[in-house]
């Protein structure tokens, strides 16, 4: 709600949403969608989460206790309030807050953590500083390292005239490869190695600092390098599009080869939530996912 004066008139304008996240995505066959894996469903719902919870925090009603005990805003502990939304959010995704000065003020999973500072939790030297920079410039994906390897979801939210964060995050994990697959049929393993391959792509471009970063992981599946080689991922291939749907990569050739009716029906698909299949003209069937990136400073 704002207000605006014209004409010696006051006048109070105001819009709003549903204050409902979105429709939790599940995985392929109806399973949940665990934030151990890099997959498409669980960018998404890392998404949704911290929309919700940063949407909540933005309210007179907000409180940190209810992003560390309510499970609609995907508390699963121990000490969790009990209440219909228990099992809402997939098992393991959860809100932490910390405050600028580095205090955690809710922690969804661990609530002994409040009152602790982050960087004495985390073994990233400089994670509290990324996530700062990442929210003072609008939220974004940070890459991290807690345990293991990890990418999180970061937005700013200020509360009685002081700075905090809130962020969701997921494992930094290639989903379960069947190595005995093929891309040439269409098969359930198939389709769970093309879900696998896309969320792994997208987390190491949105966890990417700078666009050399970005860079460096096309130029890796282009050249089908790393964890991108045959050894790794058989037959199976990827193509990256920029907004204007132009091939990202530097060797325009190794994109896949895709008409105008496919591209309007690629860009259709793209804008559902976690994006979809789609038949191509060459009778082949793609997985489309669209993705947006900045830097973590925020620049251009």
């Amino acid at each position: 709600v704002g207000g605006v004066k014209w004409n010696d008139t006051v006048y109070a304008v105001g819009s709003g949403t549903t204050h409902m996240p979105g429709n939790v995505l599940t995985a392929l066959g109806c399973q949940e969608c665990l934030p151990i894996y890099a997959l498409p469903c669980t960018v998404v719902n890392t998404e949704f989460l911290l929309s919700h919870a940063w949407t909540q925090m933005l309210t007179q009603t907000g409180y940190w206790e209810q992003l560390t005990y309510d499970p609609w805003y995907g508390a699963s502990h121990d000490g969790a309030w009990v209440n219909e939304f228990v099992g809402l959010w997939p098992s393991g995704m959860h809100v932490v807050a910390v405050a600028y000065n580095g205090t955690i003020v809710s922690n969804g999973a661990l609530p002994h953590t409040v009152g602790m500072t982050l960087d004495s939790l985390v073994d990233d030297s400089g994670i509290h500083e990324d996530f700062m920079l990442a929210a003072d410039n609008g939220g974004g994906w940070v890459e991290f390292y807690a345990d293991k390897a990890r990418i999180g979801y970061v937005a700013k939210v200020s509360k009685e005239k002081q700075g905090f964060y809130l962020f969701v995050s997921l494992d930094k994990e290639f989903a379960p490869w069947q190595a005995d697959c093929s891309s040439k049929y269409t098969e359930e393993c198939s389709n769970q190695d093309v879900e696998a391959l896309v969320g792994w792509i997208a987390v190491n471009i949105l966890g990417s600092r700078t666009k050399d970063n970005v860079s460096e992981v096309l130029r890796r599946l282009s050249h089908r390098e790393g964890e991108f080689s045959s050894e790794k991922i058989n037959d199976f291939t990827a193509s990256v599009f920029d907004e204007d749907f132009e091939c990202a990569f530097e060797d325009v050739n190794n994109c896949l080869a895709v008409t105008s009716t496919d591209i309007v029906a690629l860009t259709k698909k793209a804008t559902e939530d976690s994006g979809g299949w789609v038949l191509l003209t060459t009778t082949k069937l793609a997985r489309i996912f669209r993705i947006v990136w900045k830097p973590l400073d925020g620049s251009i």
